[in-house]
């Protein structure tokens, strides 16, 4: 399921969301860049994209662990996920 079939909040909050991708604070861009693949949110994919250059290096709680990634390395990542929620449904 992608966002574009889940209830009208969740999209406001991906709308939301894809506007701090723009954010001049990297740890801002970072975790929604997260949240956007966390939420599937396949409308994000373009704004996810335009982070391919940004190698301003985050710390984020992933997984059970605080991680250093970078903001591209995680707008990729979201990108694989909303990628995979299409290619299953």
């Amino acid at each position: 399921m992608n966002s574009k079939q889940k209830p009208g909040l969740v999209l406001e909050m991906a709308s939301r969301l894809r506007r701090l991708l723009r954010s001049p604070d990297p740890e801002v861009r970072g975790h929604a860049a997260w949240a956007l693949g966390e939420m599937k949110a396949a409308e994000a994919g373009d704004d996810l994209m335009s982070l391919a250059a940004d190698t301003a290096a985050i710390k984020i709680f992933i997984n059970g662990a605080l991680k250093k990634v970078t903001v591209r390395e995680l707008a990729a990542a979201s990108i694989q996920k909303i990628k995979g929620d299409r290619s299953e449904g």
